[in-house]
Parts: C-alpha cells; sequence; structure tokens
C-alpha cells in the first residue's frame, strides 16, 4: 500500500489548526463585544441573546468549514493511498509476476497459453500495461509462453520438390539445401533423402536439406575428329556414334579437293548426348563458293 505523503498530513495539521484558531477568536470577539461599551447603556436581555446567537453561529460555521476541509483532504489521502502503479511483468516467470504484484497488493490471471520464443512459464504479454494506476486488489492478465513449437518433420522422400517448397513453410519449416544427382532407380524431380529425417521434432524455423534425383544419366559421347574427311564418310561416322548432321556450310580453301571437312561444331573431344546435331564445314574451291544443301 502506498505511503501517505507527509504533505498531506502537514497540510491537513495546518487546516484543523487555522480553524481552531479562528473559532477560539470568534468566542473572544463575542465575548470582547458583550463587555464593550461600559459606559453604553447595557444590553437588553434580546439583545444578549442575540449576541450570544450570533457567536454561536460564527463558531459554528468555521469548525464546519474546518471539519468539511479536513473530511475533504482525508477523502483525498485515502483514496491515493489506495492506488497502485502496475510494474513492469514481461518476461518475467508466473511465480516472480505473483510475488511481485503481490507487493502491491495486486492480484495475477492467466488468460492464455501460446507458443512463443520465450522460454516456457514466461509472460509474454500483459493487460493493464506498466506504469498504469489502479486500485489496491485490482487483478493483472497475462500471457504466457508455453516455448517455442516443435513441428515434426513431415515425409518428404518420394515426394516433388515443388510440393517440398509449398508445404513446408505452411509448417513453420524452410527448404534448405538442394543438391542433385543422377540416379537410374529413381524418376527426375523426386526427392529420395532428406535431413533431418522424417518426424524429427524442431523449435523454431528448422532448414529441411533434400537430395533431388535427376533421374537416369541420359548417354555422353565423346566427339570424334572429322577434319579432313569427305562429307559422306564424315556423315556416316556421326551416324555410327548416335549423332546426327546438322548445317553444312562451304568454305572456299585452296589446294584442297572440294568437299572435305575443314571444320565442325562441337569440337573434336567434347562430350555430347545422343542425338545431338553436329554442324560442318566443308571445302569448296575458291573460285565457286557455294552452300550445300
Amino acid at each position: 500500500m502506498a505511503e501517505e505523503p507527509r504533505h498531506w498530513r502537514r497540510h491537513a495539521a495546518a487546516v484543523r489548526k487555522a480553524a481552531a484558531d479562528a473559532a477560539r477568536k470568534a468566542w473572544s470577539y463575542g465575548r470582547v463585544a458583550s463587555g464593550m461599551g461600559a459606559t453604553e447603556p447595557p444590553l437588553s436581555p434580546w439583545q444578549r441573546r442575540l449576541l450570544a446567537l450570533i457567536r454561536f453561529g460564527v463558531a459554528a460555521f468555521v469548525l464546519g468549514a474546518a471539519a468539511f476541509l479536513s473530511f475533504i483532504l482525508t477523502i483525498q489521502i485515502a483514496v491515493r493511498r489506495q492506488e497502485v502503479e502496475v510494474p513492469r511483468l514481461e518476461e518475467l516467470t508466473t511465480s516472480e509476476a505473483q510475488t511481485l504484484l503481490a507487493r502491491q497488493q495486486l492480484g495475477l490471471q492467466v488468460l492464455d497459453r501460446v507458443y512463443s520464443a520465450l522460454p516456457e512459464d514466461r509472460v509474454v504479454r500483459q493487460s493493464p500495461p506498466p506504469g498504469t494506476v489502479v486500485k489496491v486488489g485490482q487483478r493483472v492478465f497475462v500471457v504466457v509462453s508455453r516455448g517455442p513449437q516443435q513441428v515434426p518433420t513431415p515425409l518428404l522422400e518420394g515426394r516433388s520438390l515443388r510440393v517440398a517448397r509449398l508445404e513446408l513453410p505452411k509448417l513453420g519449416l524452410e527448404l534448405g539445401q538442394v543438391s542433385a544427382v543422377y540416379l537410374p532407380d529413381y524418376e527426375a524431380d523426386r526427392i529420395v533423402r532428406q535431413n533431418p529425417p522424417p518426424q524429427t521434432r524442431n523449435t523454431g524455423t528448422a532448414r529441411v536439406n533434400v537430395l533431388v534425383s535427376l533421374g537416369a544419366r541420359e548417354p555422353a559421347y565423346v566427339m570424334p575428329d572429322l577434319v579432313g574427311l569427305p562429307l559422306a564418310q564424315a556423315q556416316r561416322r556421326l551416324a555410327a556414334a548416335g549423332l546426327r548432321s546438322g548445317a553444312i556450310e562451304t568454305i572456299a580453301v585452296e589446294s584442297m579437293p572440294a568437299g572435305v571437312v575443314v571444320g565442325q561444331s562441337p569440337r573434336s573431344g567434347a562430350r555430347v548426348p545422343a542425338g545431338a546435331v553436329i554442324d560442318l564445314q566443308i571445302s569448296v574451291p575458291v573460285a565457286s563458293p557455294r552452300m550445300l544443301e
């Protein structure tokens, strides 16, 4: 309970003293008035009664005013003594909050428990807020933490990478590192491994790393060297390697028979997939360069 301020006590005492002094002066004035004018004719009985009545009325008024002021001050002091300031409870345990409120003669009531980043049993929110002035005996309502939410890792193996990107955020999880590898036994874009494993309980925002299949690796060939071969022979060699002949460009080359391969793309030695299209450049006489179909 808040202690009564000293200046209020001093003020109330001063009011009571002033009222008493005024009453004494009023009484003395009446007595002096009744004895004044010794040379004057004596007062009649009804005049003395009237003077006594006036004297009594003045004293009663002064005492009544003093009593009224004293009553008002007492009420104000009593009201102030019944008001306290709400302390800050956030991040305290419920036991600590209850102890702190008891010192202020306030009560504690837990309205709800929610998942939060704060440890379990810590105050997340409070009402009224800190610093609010309330009456003694009022309750402060709080929401208490249940600790970070624990989310089990879902089963992603066998599902597509697209599904994982959609489902993980719904659970408060994130897709972590995505690794890819050629696996002939798994369909392309399928998750074959995950870390952490399914049903692992995570706190907060956890990342789930996955290994995704690229499917079976397509057969690759080493590009043969076709330069110097006649066009027909070069085309047969491409077909035997599972490759196809593409655009054929003619280039005028001196001292070389017509129809000989002088360039190729991709170059020889490069790795190319099965069915790749290979462009060739062949020689023509210098006098008549032309494009062969």
